[in-house]
């Protein structure tokens, strides 16, 4: 057994350098001091957006102030009710207290500090893909640590990753704590035979759970909930589990996960339902009600006689006279 751990140890710890000098290797181009051989992200959603917003709250936190309104977006906008703007996430309140306490926050070093914590969070995503297969792989050493280390290059490099989130901060950031929740809700279920949990390992799936949700993409959030929810249901059916301890373990979980980023939700539920208006009349909608082009602003008939513009409200479009979608 000693001669086993001895040799477990320094494989594994060779996986991992091996998965940060290939992660130093493909951003090469982000850490070289060399101006010559620089890149930087497209401009687009990551500088007009998350760098703009990154700047804001970087400067109202360095005054002591919470970010709560932007009044330089139109005629002002409710920052931290705004889910993207990941005013709790973690990893960002550490990216701004770096620029803050390093430098001024700019739309140059908020540029460059927020493409090395997403090649972080790149990083982050492989290792943690890594320790759940290699959890999972543990009948032979050696395979068990190549399968593993193939399964982290796919997951961080094999083209989602590194395609569209990086650009969309928010996609990437949500993303890369499913293996965690996975690994936690693996640890927690694996007392056999007895309807036993290690709460302690579901306490820390729901703070993986939370944190993702303080990344600012709900969507991709919620699906990692959809695949954390199937795997627990999975292991509660082949360790034997009854189904209160499942639905205890599943409730657990969300009410964890939930109640750390509710400090985010509760105002971004309350922004999404109050930025476009929702019909309250008891009467029946059709669609063909108001027939009118997909346009954020196209005038057309409609079947009330007046002419109507549409505003989107994340799942279908709304007329601004007559409430129709």
């Amino acid at each position: 057994m000693i001669k086993i751990v001895n040799r477990r140890v320094p494989l594994d710890l060779l996986c991992v350098l091996l998965l940060i000098t290939l992660w130093l290797l493909f951003f090469w181009r982000i850490f070289t001091p060399n101006a010559a051989n620089q890149l930087s992200l497209k401009e687009g959603d990551f500088s007009g957006q998350f760098v703009a917003w990154a700047v804001y709250q970087a400067q109202r936190l360095g005054a002591g102030q919470l970010p709560i309104w932007n009044p330089y977006n139109n005629s002002g906008h409710p920052f931290l009710a705004d889910t993207q703007s990941a005013v709790f996430y973690p990893p960002r309140l550490i990216t701004l207290m770096l620029v803050n306490g390093l430098t001024k926050p700019t739309a140059g070093s908020m540029y460059n500090a927020l493409q090395l914590e997403m090649a972080a969070h790149v990083l982050l995503g492989t290792l943690f893909m890594y320790a759940l297969l290699r959890r999972l792989l543990t009948a032979d050493l050696r395979a068990g640590c190549a399968g593993a280390l193939i399964g982290a290059l796919i997951f961080g490099y094999g083209g989602y990753l590194t395609g569209y989130p990086p650009l969309q901060l928010a996609v990437l950031e949500a993303g890369i704590w499913l293996p965690l929740m996975l690994l936690a809700l693996h640890e927690a279920t694996r007392i056999e035979h007895v309807d036993r949990l290690d709460w302690r390992w579901i306490v820390a799936a729901g703070a993986a759970l939370g944190i993702s949700l303080h990344a600012g993409h709900p969507q991709t959030s919620l699906q990692a909930i959809y695949v954390s929810c199937a795997y627990l249901a999975y292991r509660s059916w082949q360790q034997k589990y009854s189904w209160r301890t499942f639905a205890a373990a599943l409730i657990t979980f969300g009410a964890i996960g939930g109640g750390l980023a509710a400090v985010q939700l509760l105002p971004g539920w309350v922004f999404s339902h109050q930025t476009a208006p929702i019909l309250r009349s008891t009467r029946r909608v059709t669609v063909f009600r108001c027939t009118i082009l997909r346009s954020s602003s196209c005038p057309a008939l409609s079947a009330y006689g007046h002419r109507c513009t549409l505003a989107w409200s994340g799942w279908r479009w709304h007329c601004w006279q007559c409430g129709d979608g």
